[in-house]
């Protein structure tokens, strides 16, 4: 009688492939946690990116004395609060768009303004004058991502001006 002393052929090929299934589904595993890591940082850059931007044009509204034109629903010109004219814009819509304002780019460089609408609304009555702001954004640096998971952020708001 002969005593075996190792592995045959076939049961080192079935450890070797279930290795290899075993090694590809933690890989794919780890791309997949990766790209939705990657996906969740960009639109929580570009979600801050909007409400600062947001931000600033809200209180910048609010605290105005009053809207001189509004127009063709890219631009609002408007007296600040210390009487000086000034406005707020989108600009470069057919490609890296942003937000600017009198003073300054309001949003980042990595942030492309893809839909921008500012659409003023004097009521008849004694009501404040409105303004509605709509901004849909993506993150124009993110790499190795499809179109489908570039998916963008859709920031709506409407500021009331105070009635002075």
């Amino acid at each position: 009688m002969k005593i075996k002393k190792g592995f045959s052929l076939i049961e080192t090929l079935v450890v070797v492939v279930m290795f290899a299934v075993l090694a590809t589904i933690a890989s794919q595993s780890t791309v997949m946690s990766l790209r939705s890591a990657r996906k969740s940082d960009s639109l929580s850059d570009v979600r801050d990116n909007l409400d600062n931007a947001v931000s600033v044009m809200e209180r910048g509204l609010r605290n105005s004395q009053g809207i001189i034109t509004c127009t063709s629903g890219t631009r609002v010109d408007f007296i600040d609060e210390y009487e000086r004219l000034t406005y707020f814009s989108c600009l470069g819509m057919s490609s890296n768009g942003y937000i600017s304002s009198g003073s300054a780019r309001l949003t980042s460089d990595q942030i492309d303004i893809e839909i921008c609408s500012i659409t003023c609304t004097t009521p008849a009555s004694s009501a404040p004058t409105s303004v509605d702001i709509s901004l849909t954004a993506t993150n124009s640096t993110i790499t190795g991502l499809s179109e489908q998971d570039k998916s963008g952020i859709t920031v709506d708001t409407r500021v009331n001006l105070r009635v002075y």
